[in-house]
């Protein structure tokens, strides 16, 4: 990856890749796995990022400021968080907190197609990001919000699933988390068709 010049794509063959810091993907970069990110039973030959032992900061983090990355075919696994006794510092926009994949501060035109997301603080994250794609994807299990649209436009999710997150804190944390930017700007043109938001 660090070798990757400016987009392009990285390809993750099928196996299970720890990591102990941060995936950081330059502009208009793509990571790709094999096989569907989503799990499935009897599924084989997949690519899986394990991220357990990433409990603050990003686990996979677009380049933002007009990256037009993305990330495909693909799990990402969390260090997970089964009780009210696990709580961390920090907000969703920060690094005092586990993210998912984040994508990018001002990121535009990324897409996120058949990601599995497991585990985090928060799951995916999108702060001012413009253009935005998350497709065919889950994202479940996140301690306070599966997915963060903060003052971010023309975002679209088609056929994806947001399950069991913010479990913490019912009723302040939530499947998908829609507020202003850490300057107060606010979402627009959020358009989420078709797919799974449990209560």
């Amino acid at each position: 990856i660090n070798s990757q010049s400016i987009g392009g794509e990285v390809y993750f063959p099928p196996g299970t890749y720890k990591i102990t810091s941060t995936l950081s993907l330059r502009k208009s970069t793509r990571l790709i796995g094999q096989g569907s990110g989503i799990p499935r039973v009897g599924a084989a030959d997949v690519t899986t990022i394990d991220a357990q032992t990433i409990t603050t900061g990003h686990a996979i983090r677009m380049a933002g400021n007009g990256s037009s990355g993305g990330v495909s075919h693909l799990r990402v696994r969390g260090p997970g968080y089964t009780s009210v006794a696990t709580v961390e510092t920090g907000s969703y926009y920060d690094n005092g907190s586990s993210i998912g994949i984040y994508l990018g501060y001002f990121g535009a035109n990324e897409i996120l197609d058949d990601v599995y997301v497991d585990g985090f603080a928060n799951g995916v994250v999108t702060e001012f990001g413009d253009g935005i794609a998350i497709n065919n994807s889950r994202i479940e299990n996140a301690r306070n919000h599966g997915l963060v649209i903060a003052g971010a436009t023309r975002i679209t999710s088609r056929d994806s699933i947001f399950t069991n997150n913010g479990y913490v804190n019912a009723g302040t944390d939530a499947n998908v988390f829609i507020t202003a930017g850490s300057d107060g700007t606010l979402p627009s043109n959020i358009t989420i068709d078709g797919g799974i938001i449990d209560e």
